[in-house]
């Protein structure tokens, strides 16, 4: 990266962790619309699994699996077999209508409009980028992309530093990365990087005229009948390619469904065979912590058996058998970077052992279950602390109204992982806490959480979900808030209120130890804090030649970035209502 933008890059992450508040390095340009469910257009059949040669059994115990699993948190879940739907799960309060933020595996989404291009014979795999943007670079940045190919792009090996948080401090991202440091000769060695596919991202819109997002709507959307669909964007217009897309799960799962059927739907080719099998075989090997999967173009291959994945962290994926015509799809919000969670194992072994057909689940019916994880009744929200009696609720209810919590000056700009995930990725700098504040209105609990410029309010349901929505960076989330009272092991009472973004993998968790001097408000974000060391230590590996990097005190942000990610705050209690109007 130039010297510039790496100073930028070093002053974000020192102050990252700090407590105090921030402020974004560059503006954001993009705002989002609230979630709404989208009109499945070319919806898949429903049918049951034994009309396409599976055991609902098999089905339910591999859905039961998962949500018994205590490492990790399920959203979503469809199964498509034969290009036909055999099961829909959606985990508590998450609808699979909405669309879902994907992360990194929008990147094979990417990969399907370079292969596009290619098909028309606009592009090649060996074109290189001092060509393909001759116009935008400057001598001196065209020599150092001039060895860089499509082909090195999409294999994950430019060798360039200029990465995913060098994003968030610079306004050009195309010469950030032109300018940046060339760590390893292009073509020689693996090292992810979502600026690549940023590249190929900025490769489709230069060449076809027109971007990202309507190239792939005219050749691969309207098809599919893919409709509701949002990009993020660049801080100069261009859809972002390495992440970034929010789509329904059923839409997503459209594009794995067009792979395993090699480029063909509804008897027009929409894709060659030729790119599908280069994309989504091996061309390169990955290192351990990649998982069981190694490297295609934008997709990774599977080492194990003859499958291929779109992969996003935490838990966002597109799993095909094309042998099985076979095609699992997943929204989660696990504590795991690439595909290293137990979500892989349990799916190999129902779906890809010889015994599968022999693993038998209850005599349960596959879709009682699954209305029943729609609902409250396998919540495990309460699985460490049972919840007190509901008929009770009120009662703790009225003694919260008209309480406000203010919290120590020195702890109010301690925020969380999901706080610190926003600043990384849609640069979102929350300026601290103010207050929170609990009304009781009409047999119903209010949380108010006050920041020096806004005010989340939010219902809480305790038999039920309650729905909201939230407003960040100028873009508007859609939240299911559940809230238990419960009790601690010192008898303490407690409440907890759970606030599920149903448009990401983010969940937060807020718990309100109250005593006689006041409440300590802790926060547990999932994903979490589980996450933070193996991040930050990732990043300062990739980038350890960067003297500006090595000479931060790596010990030191690891843990103020987990103090943060998982804060406990003392507050003191104020009483906004009357003494009369409290009795």
């Amino acid at each position: 990266m130039g010297i510039a933008s790496a100073q930028r890059t070093i002053a974000l992450i020192s102050k990252l962790p700090a407590d105090a508040p921030m402020k974004p390095v560059i503006d954001s340009h993009y705002s989002k619309s609230s979630g709404i469910p989208s009109v499945i257009s070319q919806p898949f059949e429903r049918v049951t699994p034994e009309s396409v040669g599976l055991s609902s059994e098999v089905v339910l115990s591999f859905i039961r699996t998962l949500h018994d699993d205590k490492s990790l948190k399920m959203h979503n879940v469809m199964i498509v077999k034969d290009g036909k739907c055999i099961c829909d799960a959606s985990f508590g309060p998450y609808d699979p209508k909405i669309p879902q933020y994907t992360f990194s595996a929008c990147k094979s989404v990417t990969s399907i409009a370079i292969g596009c291009l290619i098909d028309e014979g606009k592009l090649s795999l060996d074109d290189n980028l001092a060509d393909i943007f001759k116009e935008e670079l400057n001598n001196s940045e065209k020599l150092t992309v001039k060895k860089i190919t499509v082909k090195n792009l999409l294999m994950m090996q430019s060798g360039m530093l200029f990465a995913e948080i060098s994003s968030a401090a610079s306004e050009d991202w195309l010469k950030g990365f032109a300018g940046s440091i060339q760590a390893s000769k292009p073509g020689t060695k693996f090292a992810y990087n979502s600026i690549n596919t940023y590249i190929l991202a900025r490769i489709v819109a230069k060449i076809s005229g027109i971007s990202l997002t309507d190239y792939l709507k005219k050749k691969i959307f309207k098809p599919l009948g893919i409709t509701n669909y949002f990009w993020e964007k660049c801080p100069r217009g261009y859809a972002k390619g390495g992440w970034g897309l929010y789509i329904a799960i059923e839409d997503f799962a459209k594009l794995g469904v067009l792979l395993s059927h090699k480029g063909m739907w509804n008897g027009k080719r929409l894709l060659s065979e030729e790119y599908i099998e280069q994309a989504t075989s091996r061309q390169v090997s990955t290192p351990a912590e990649n998982g069981d999967f190694d490297y295609g173009f934008q997709i990774w291959s599977c080492r194990l058996c003859n499958a291929f994945l779109f992969n996003g962290m935490f838990g966002q994926n597109v799993l095909v058998f094309p042998d099985k015509d076979l095609v699992i799809v997943s929204t989660a919000g696990n504590n795991e970077l690439f595909q290293k969670s137990t979500y892989f194992g349990h799916v190999l072994r129902h779906f890809n052992s010889e015994d599968m057909y022999a693993i038998k689940g209850s005599k349960q019916n596959l879709q009682d279950y699954l209305d029943e994880l729609k609902t409250t009744k396998l919540e495990r929200f309460n699985y460490y602390t049972p919840p007190k009696e509901l008929d009770k609720v009120q009662d703790y209810c009225e003694k919260l109204d008209g309480k406000k919590l203010i919290p120590n000056t020195s702890q109010k700009f301690i925020m969380g992982f999901m706080d610190i995930c926003n600043q990384a990725v849609s640069n979102y700098f929350s300026k601290g806490l103010v207050s929170v504040e609990f009304s009781y209105e009409n047999g119903k609990l209010y949380a108010s959480f006050e920041e020096p410029d806004k005010i989340f309010r939010i219902p809480v349901g305790f038999s039920d979900y309650e729905y909201a929505e939230v407003i960040l960076n100028n873009s508007v989330y859609k939240v299911a808030v559940l809230g238990r009272f419960t009790t601690d092991e010192d008898g303490k009472d407690v409440l907890k209120i759970k606030i599920d973004y149903l448009e990401s993998p983010s969940t937060k968790i807020f718990k309100f130890k109250i005593d006689d001097i006041g409440i300590v408000m802790s926060e547990e974000d999932y994903p979490g804090e589980t996450l933070i060391t193996s991040t930050i230590r990732s990043y300062f590996q990739q980038n350890k030649k960067n003297p500006l990097i090595s000479s931060l005190n790596l010990d030191r942000i690891i843990y103020r970035a987990e103090q943060r990610a998982a804060p406990m705050i003392n507050m003191t209690i104020q009483d906004l209502l009357p003494q009369t109007e409290q009795q």
